[in-house]
């Protein structure tokens, strides 16, 4: 069968049942007219929108096979925003309806209604005296902690401004529209993978190996009461909250409980002596808010991986601030009495130190790092002080 298909200067799309065959289509065998087609196809920079995964456009009640006779072609250029589909079943006939579905290469970020927080408008003033009256009466109790939280909530509701823009471009501007159509161009496609499929891999990877009875380590440490001290078991004083309070940064995304760093830090005298009378409270009880031992899991994707695949998901983990202000002042208490005891030769997980100092530490290293400066310092000074083609002068003779 002859087919003829004229050119088109513009972007487009060609959607028709062609009665041909092409091996790169899916097909065991080529006939004439697929090659014709491919052959003009390639003139044309037309690229053949089509997954051999889809069910068939076509069943044949005589032969009981499916087949794929539809075939849709697109500009090269929008290609990567076109994806073709298979609706339901036409009654009484043999056929489904393809689709072929078109991004647009500029569109807004949907994203679920949620009211945030707009912290450059907010009412600090009437927000911290408020909080400190509304607590007055409240205990600071591991298990009064959710109630705490929920006062913080209503008095921000009052005084710090709220908004969403379920569709939003954030910082597109005109000078960047650009850009980003060409970012769009390039990304090939939606995952296909479900979050309930990266929470079962999250899962899998999280569970320990099991150890054999004779792997178990039998070691087990001795405590020495009469070489313990009282450093970690006095009681957190204001000025270790207020340390920890200001080192925190802010603009950072908040766990279950929905506090911010912003507001902690806004945080009056009272709401301030209530948290760090929690944390006293925490460390002689031994026991925790519940809120503080859930936390709130974001699933990224690694670099350069594929989308479709739950494995190459890396999961991260928003803990409450509160909590973590706890885990810092412990911290803060720890890390003095710690370095007084490593030696100088341990570098791991402590801050000012790396491989490149540990090296140094070799007396047969050193001498070549001192060989290495010295170069490095006369090749400065030579290209600094001396310039190619003038005259040189003493310089004894110019001061």
């Amino acid at each position: 069968m002859e087919i003829e298909l004229k050119n088109k200067e513009n972007d487009g799309i060609y959607d028709n049942m062609f009665p041909c065959k092409f091996s790169s289509w899916g097909y065991k065998e080529t006939n004439d007219d697929g090659e014709a087609v491919e052959i003009w196809a390639q003139g044309e920079d037309m690229v053949l929108i089509h997954d051999s995964k889809l069910l068939p456009s076509f069943n044949s009640g005589r032969w009981k096979k499916g087949y794929n006779p539809d075939f849709i072609f697109v500009s090269d250029s929008i290609s990567q925003l076109c994806t073709k589909k298979m609706g339901d079943p036409i009654p009484n006939t043999q056929h489904r309806p393809i689709i072929c579905q078109i991004e647009a290469a500029v569109r807004p970020n949907i994203v679920p209604f949620q009211r945030r927080y707009n912290f450059m408008k907010a009412k600090w003033n009437l927000f911290s005296e408020d909080l400190d009256t509304s607590i007055e009466n409240l205990e600071p109790l591991p298990e009064h902690y959710e109630s705490f939280i929920e006062k913080v909530k209503y008095i921000s509701r009052k005084h710090i401004p709220r908004g969403c823009r379920t569709h939003h471009i954030p910082g597109l501007s005109s000078e960047i529209i650009d850009n980003y159509n060409t970012y769009i161009n390039l990304v090939k496609g939606l995952s296909n993978v479900t979050p309930d499929q990266i929470a079962h891999q999250f899962l899998l990877n999280g569970k320990p190996q099991k150890l054999k009875q004779e792997d178990k380590p039998n070691k087990r440490i001795i405590r020495n009461k009469e070489k313990e001290g009282n450093h970690l078991s006095r009681p957190f004083e204001e000025d270790e909250l207020n340390i920890v309070i200001e080192k925190m940064k802010l603009r950072k995304a908040a766990g279950l409980d929905n506090i911010f760093v912003e507001q902690i830090r806004n945080f009056g005298p009272k709401a301030k002596r209530w948290i760090l009378a929690l944390y006293n409270e925490i460390r002689n009880r031994k026991n925790i808010p519940k809120i503080w031992r859930k936390t709130k899991i974001i699933a990224l994707l690694k670099p350069g991986k594929d989308t479709d695949d739950p494995k190459n998901y890396r999961p991260i983990s928003l803990l409450c601030h509160t909590y973590k202000f706890f885990e810092r002042m412990l911290l803060n208490r720890l890390v003095p009495f710690v370095d007084s005891t490593l030696i100088k030769e341990q570098a791991g997980f402590r801050p000012g130190k790396s491989c490149t100092g540990q090296t140094q530490l070799d007396p047969n290293n050193r001498e070549w790092f001192r060989e290495q400066e010295s170069h490095r310092r006369g090749a400065h000074r030579s290209n600094g002080s001396i310039r190619h083609g003038e005259p040189q002068t003493n310089v004894k003779e110019t001061i």
